[in-house]
């Protein structure tokens, strides 16, 4: 499965589809630099069968996840025959195998949405205590904007804060010779882990079985 690496964009660009050889830092490299991205994992090494199960993004609040953002399979099933799933095509199938793994036959491609994209940038901002009620405009909007993902961090004390960061940013910048390699020592760019806007869903049970159905049916 490791050697089954092609990657091609549909006509319109508005689909990829990837061997499942590829980790998403693969698959990222190649496709980033056409101005595009998928949802897809967050750690580099780990590969794209993550979308089969669930796969966590940096943008779930506003798409979903990896395997909400697949549009089609191409499966080698038990019998030896190659079929490509879609909404039409195989559509049991192709709703099984969202979140259904490697259950249902030997997925060996792909088809995720894809999204344009220029850059997405990341920092950190430190507040006092004095000011908790910004805080709580964050929080509200970390809720209701889904182009932004927090991570809240609260510190006892302002000295255990400075003894913290210090640290860090020593610990960043020995890593700093290293080309192509950045942390939170420098302002730079993340890689995108940006992905058009789902409105799907899976079997998984974590919104609803099928577009337009509830989990009880209704």
């Amino acid at each position: 499965m490791r050697n089954i690496r092609d990657v091609a964009f549909s006509a319109d660009n508005t689909s990829v589809t990837t061997g499942m050889g590829n980790t998403w830092s693969q698959l990222y490299a190649i496709i980033e630099p056409q101005g595009y991205m998928v949802v897809g994992g967050r750690f580099a090494t780990v590969g794209t069968g993550l979308a089969l199960g669930a796969g966590f993004s940096y943008f779930i609040n506003d798409k979903g996840l990896a395997v909400d953002n697949v549009v089609g399979h191409r499966v080698v099933l038990a019998n030896g025959t190659v079929v490509e799933t879609s909404k039409q095509s195989y559509a049991d199938l192709f709703w099984a195998l969202k979140g259904g793994s490697n259950n249902f036959g030997v997925v060996t491609h792909i088809t995720l949405e894809t999204i344009p994209t220029t850059g997405i940038y990341g920092g950190r901002v430190t507040y006092p205590e004095s000011q908790l009620a910004s805080l709580q405009k964050l929080t509200y909007q970390y809720q209701v904007n889904t182009q932004v993902h927090y991570t809240f961090t609260v510190y006892p004390s302002e000295a255990y804060l400075a003894y913290i960061l210090a640290k860090f940013s020593k610990f960043c910048s020995s890593f700093a010779h290293i080309q192509g390699l950045a942390g939170l020592h420098t302002v730079m760019p993340i890689p995108p882990r940006a992905i058009n806007k789902a409105g799907r869903t899976n079997p998984l049970g974590l919104d609803r079985a099928k577009p337009g159905k509830s989990l009880s049916g209704e």
